[in-house]
């Protein structure tokens, strides 16, 4: 082991291939996968506890850091706990660049014709986009800064895939916009680790499913 690192050391390791708000999210995944095994107090989580383990990220002062809470009920994460990463186990998560291919070696006579091996390939056309894909890009784009405060694109594309029946691959507007924005609301604390204020939430959630009403049949 190469050590160890507090979460906002680890969100540190991740950057720059992931945004703090990913990073966060990548460590949760990992600490739920038991590919980054967390540790509280010098003592290592067991693997059916870590689920119950959030990393959050937070930025105060252009300086972002992470902490650890948790979903239990009652008790839990305690202000004083010392919670700790592997450092090996966390540059583990970072993505690895594909190793080189060797080139192919020959025996015996060849006939090799250069220029033909230099000519580009012809790209395949690329699939039109989706209906439903292009309804999406035509949304109006919310402001952002230098990090968007929530991943609007992302959480747009989970209110249309909500809007789609599962067994006849139609689009179906849930009956209560009000529930499908509280669903959304918990499904963004689940993954981010936060979630957007509802009336934010719930005026993105009527922009895409009349966007979307037409398509319904």
């Amino acid at each position: 082991m190469s050590g160890r690192c507090s979460p906002t050391e680890a969100l540190d390791l991740l950057h720059p291939a992931f945004e703090p708000m990913e990073a966060a999210a990548e460590l949760t995944r990992a600490v739920h996968d038991n590919r980054c095994r967390i540790i509280c107090n010098g003592v290592v989580i067991k693997p059916h506890i870590a689920p119950r383990l959030m990393v959050v990220a937070h930025e105060a002062d252009g300086r972002w850091t992470a902490r650890i809470v948790g979903t239990f009920a009652m008790g839990g994460v305690s202000p004083t706990d010392v919670w700790e990463f592997e450092i090996d186990k966390v540059k583990a998560l970072l993505p690895q660049p594909e190793p080189a291919k060797p080139w192919p070696t020959v025996s015996g006579s060849v006939n090799w014709t250069p220029p033909a091996m230099l000519v580009p390939a012809t790209p395949p056309p690329e699939p039109p986009s989706s209906e439903i894909d292009r309804i999406l890009n035509d949304l109006p784009r919310r402001p952002a800064g230098r990090l968007p405060e929530h991943e609007w694109r992302a959480i747009d594309g989970e209110v249309a895939r909500r809007c789609i029946d599962p067994e006849t691959g139609r689009v179906r507007i849930p009956k209560s916009e009000r529930k499908l924005a509280g669903a959304m609301l918990d499904w963004c604390l689940d993954k981010y680790g936060k979630e957007p204020a509802e009336s934010d939430m719930r005026a993105a959630v009527k922009t895409v499913c009349a966007a979307l009403r037409p398509l319904q049949k």
